[in-house]
């Protein structure tokens, strides 16, 4: 064995029993962090679920530091005015007598958790008050006195609760601060049926709570001042929309505002490879192209998610005829290429779940045969096929699919393509001269056609009147 070999393994021995090591401490210290923790706010503890620490570890910390337990001295609850909830993540302070300056001591600093519960260990304090600072998102009426936390927090709500006699040491202290009023409501559709798994957003100030398992939202936290609201809902089989809310009466605190949305058709399906090569690697896209006129601003063009198993689903659509795409880009050689299929006027009903899957690429193909006013072959022209949106419509938009260009007998082969209405264009082939940007091509001649699956043939005389 040669002397990198040896230094590999001292590597590979070395990486191994320090991460064991690294790991059985790491485990050590979480599970005493959780025995700590149940042991202070007076919950069972269960010894059989302790890791056993070996005689060896014991020893060699009692030698070095003697651990003493920490009594708790002070403790308690920290809740909302508004609806009695916890307040998590909120500061609590222990203040002191007042200092030379007017200003009382902060003997200790710690957190509420997330059931608003606080424990004070510091032995030997002599508390006289409590400050809590609870950040929120509005500037308070009064602002909070200066000093720490707040110039970290930003906007807080500061209530100090004075301390006397045995509050000093009592471990059962409730402590209700008012962070604003709380929002909250059902959210359902027009049949009556609960919404889980939405969301409520209000859109200034920015604020937002997901549907709980019951169809219920809450909002907490809010200016006590606040004026009208708009509350944009949406979820799964439901229409998205944005409903006004009046603002609270003087006062109040625990507002119910309930939404009802309209149900929403679904469209769902799978996308499938026709070829016998192997699917693309990037994944298929879907997008509404054209949605009834009863769908608005909310119902806009969307792609739709393909899963790695080919599945998709577009949720919340309006009653109506809607036309998708969907579209698969592939690389082959040094090309990319992108293939396109279309649905057009899938009928989706209120509450409705319509079916309809793609297969990719197209089975039609085009032969296009461009000539001049003469009869003569045409080489060297572009070649443009568009989708055509809306066939009884004739202005209605197009979506470009595929370029190609004449060879020497004017001809031009368009394969894999999407049955249906189609727009030919004829275009000019820009010439590319280095450093210049080429001109934009010139349309010389369109021609409006139907695509059948398999074989079509079709021939543009540019210049004919």
């Amino acid at each position: 064995m040669n002397g990198r070999a040896v230094a590999w393994l001292l590597l590979v021995l070395v990486v191994v029993v320090g991460g064991g090591l690294w790991w059985r401490v790491f485990k050590l210290r979480e599970e005493g962090e959780r025995y700590e923790a149940e042991r202070l706010t007076g919950r069972p503890v269960d010894e059989s679920k302790l890791p056993a620490i070996p005689a060896a570890v014991t020893e060699a910390l009692a030698e070095a530091s003697p651990v003493q337990r920490s009594t708790p001295v002070l403790g308690g609850t920290v809740l909302r005015v508004a609806d009695d909830t916890p307040l998590e993540g909120a500061i609590i302070e222990v203040l002191g007598a007042p200092g030379p300056d007017g200003r009382p001591s902060v003997l200790c600093v710690t957190n509420t958790v997330g059931d608003g519960r606080f424990v004070i260990t510091a032995p030997g304090v002599q508390p006289t008050a409590l400050r809590v600072w609870c950040p929120v998102g509005y500037r308070p009426a009064e602002p909070p006195p200066a000093g720490h936390p707040g110039f970290r927090l930003g906007e807080c709500v500061v209530q100090t609760v004075p301390l006397s006699g045995d509050d000093a040491r009592r471990l059962d202290l409730t402590v209700r601060v008012d962070t604003g009023w709380v929002l909250w409501g059902s959210v359902s559709d027009t049949t009556g049926r609960p919404l889980t798994g939405g969301m409520v957003t209000i859109v200034e100030p920015h604020a937002y709570s997901v549907v709980d398992p019951q169809g219920q939202y809450r909002i907490r936290d809010l200016q006590p001042d606040a004026g009208p609201l708009s509350l944009m809902a949406s979820g799964m089989r439901v229409r998205a929309a944005t409903v006004e809310m009046p603002p609270p009466a003087p006062g109040e605190r625990l507002v119910r505002f309930d939404i009802q949305l309209a149900p929403a058709g679904l469209i769902f399906g799978q996308v499938d490879w026709r070829r016998s090569t192997p699917r693309p690697l990037m994944p298929p896209v879907i997008n509404v192209v054209n949605a009834p006129g009863a769908a608005g601003a909310v119902d806009g063009p969307r792609p739709g998610a393909v899963d790695a198993a080919g599945n998709y689903q577009i949720d919340g659509l309006a009653e109506g005829l809607w036309d998708l795409s969907c579209a698969w880009s592939t690389i082959e050689g040094a090309t990319q290429r992108t293939y396109t299929v279309y649905a057009r006027s899938i009928a989706v009903e209120p509450g409705s779940s319509v079916q309809h899957d793609f297969l990719l690429p197209g089975d039609a193909a085009l032969d296009v045969q461009v000539t001049g006013a003469d009869g003569a072959p045409l080489a060297g022209r572009r070649v443009e096929l568009c989708h055509v949106l809306d066939p009884a419509a004739p202005d209605a938009p197009v979506l470009s699919e595929v370029f190609g260009v004449t060879g020497p007998d004017g001809r031009c082969a368009l394969t894999d393509l999407a049955p249906g209405a189609k727009e030919l264009r004829i275009l000019t082939q820009p010439e590319l001269q280095a450093g210049v940007a080429p001109a934009m091509p010139e349309r010389l001649a369109t021609q409006r056609l139907v695509l059948a699956e398999g074989p079509n043939a079709a021939t543009v005389v540019v210049g004919a009147r």
